[in-house]
């Protein structure tokens, strides 16, 4: 038997990690296709950057520490395309540039590499510039806009992302009404806002709304999340786990300005919670290892999600939740073997529970089955007579 010594990631199946993230890059790329339809030139030139600029992060630290270059496994420009889809696609060019070098740089790099950050790299850049780069995050760049759009857009209730809808020129400068603006603000900054989208889930999974460029159409990330799964690319458990608990919990706690039934469907279709569902809960990467440790963590995501789409001060705050989630995930694994440990777990109860089930079937069966009716006293001195016996 040869034994030999490798680096993390470790696979039990055929499967590589360049191959699982050949599948993944497979996705991102028709998302950023549907995308560029959409929005024109502008969406390609994002996505363009965001790659860009996690490459050169990485070819640049390895050659700082004379190592060999590592971009061949395709985890850089998956990550890169995954943040410019994260955001909308009137954003400054520079958002998933500097995005994507701090993914790069930070996040991923110093902990030693692709499969050794326990975070999600997309999701520390994205929240990255969304706390740093507040101003320029919005579809808006205040810089751009005249004095009366500035009032205008400083007069609306929620000051967080807002997108547009549409064809849209590489380096548009939109200036609005103040109705067209409210227009134009995306399904979860008008429910914050008390205001019902009045959007149907036909128009969420086929993109009728405004949001992220990635994850304005809800059938093509569940098409995503199908291909992945076929490939073996996603922790399926955890994305399942995620999306019942957004339903589930948002059903409990609805918005004010919707029905009790719509507001899982606006809570699951519009926003990032899908394309999160699909690449970021659902990277297997990042995701617990045990299949209970992956339950467990989609559930705590979609509650915390829900709380943070209901409390926080930033939209998208499904992405800070796979990001708090993601540094949960180890402990998370350490809990459910200690348990496994004490003889407690999920797969164990469910088949001593089939066992059970089993057992019980068979004892029903046989009280019937084995009857012999040939030993049965049919003469009348127990009660029986012809016609019972017929």
């Amino acid at each position: 038997m040869e034994l030999r010594q490798s680096i993390a990631p470790h696979f039990r199946l055929e499967e590589t990690a360049r191959s699982i993230m050949l599948s993944q890059l497979a996705a991102v790329a028709v998302l950023l296709s549907v995308a560029i339809a959409m929005y024109g030139f502008r969406a390609l030139i994002m996505g363009f950057a965001g790659a860009c600029g996690a490459v050169l992060a990485e070819l640049l630290w390895r050659y700082l520490a004379k190592q060999q270059p590592t971009i061949t496994d395709l985890s850089a420009v998956v990550t890169g395309l995954m943040i410019a889809l994260l955001l909308p696609a009137n954003a400054s060019v520079l958002l998933p540039l500097f995005a994507a070098v701090f993914a790069i740089g930070v996040v991923k790099l110093p902990f030693g590499g692709f499969g050794r950050s326990p975070f999600n790299c997309a999701a520390a850049g994205y929240c990255f510039i969304a706390l740093v780069c507040a101003g320029g995050r919005s579809l808006y760049n205040r810089a751009l806009l005249d004095i009366a759009d500035r009032e205008i857009f400083d007069r609306l209730p929620q000051q967080f992302f807002t997108y547009v809808k549409g064809y849209i020129t590489p380096f548009a400068n939109i200036t609005t009404s103040e109705t067209e603006l409210c227009g134009l603000l995306s399904p979860p900054v008008l429910l914050r806002a008390g205001v019902d989208p009045d959007l149907s889930a036909v128009e969420l999974l086929f993109g009728g709304m405004r949001g992220p460029m990635g994850c304005t159409i809800g059938l093509l990330l569940i098409a995503c999340a199908v291909w992945l799964y076929l490939r073996r690319s996603i922790a399926w458990r955890a994305s399942a786990a995620y999306c019942a608990a957004v339903i589930v919990i948002s059903f409990f706690a609805p918005w004010k300005s919707v029905s009790r039934t719509m507001s899982p469907v606006y809570d699951l279709l519009s926003g990032a919670v899908l394309f999160a569902a699909v690449f970021i809960f659902g990277d297997i990467f990042t995701a617990p290892h045990t299949r209970s440790g992956q339950l467990i963590y989609g559930i705590c995501g979609g509650i915390l999600t829900i709380v943070l789409r209901r409390t926080g001060s930033i939209d998208c705050g499904e992405i800070f939740a796979a990001l708090m989630m993601n540094a949960c995930a180890s402990p998370i694994d350490r809990l459910v073997w200690s348990l496994r440990q004490r003889g407690y777990s999920l797969s164990g109860e469910w088949a001593r529970y089939k066992q059970r089930l089993r057992k019980a079937l068979r004892s029903q069966r046989g009280s019937f089955a084995d009857i012999d009716l040939d030993e049965l006293d049919f003469s009348g001195k127990g009660g029986w007579d012809d016609d019972d016996k017929e």
